[in-house]
């Protein structure tokens, strides 16, 4: 997710008609979240990027050729999150467009900080 510290903050909220305060609120339930899960916790890693993020995805399975999902919501410039739409994606019937969004999302991770590393406040 966007680092809620990002020096991007103004641009940011003003490309997702958003609040940065809700990146803190996001990053805090997830927090509380990991730590509900107990020791299943560990398997949930969490990281941050300073840059503008340019869509939502939401990934399934992106490695299984028969059950790979993702759900893509472009963030269009000056459109409200409201009149945005979100996008399904599968390996099996739209492969190309699907390992291009896995490629873009990948490059994404490898630049961001786990979160442990970032203060929110």
């Amino acid at each position: 997710m966007c680092n809620p510290n990002t020096q991007l903050r103004e641009q940011i909220n003003a490309l997702v008609s958003s609040d940065i305060g809700t990146a803190n609120s996001s990053l805090n339930r997830l927090r509380r979240s990991k730590s509900d899960l107990g020791k299943d916790g560990d398997k949930l890693e969490i990281r941050v990027f300073d840059g503008i993020p340019v869509q939502s995805m939401f990934i399934l399975d992106p490695k299984d050729e028969s059950r790979g999902t993702m759900r893509v919501e472009p963030y269009l410039y000056s459109i409200r999150k409201e009149d945005r739409r979100i996008h399904e994606l599968t390996i099996k019937n739209q492969k190309k467009f699907f390992k291009t969004y896995w490629q873009s999302y990948n490059e994404m991770w490898d630049s961001s900080n786990p979160v442990d590393l970032i203060s929110t406040s």
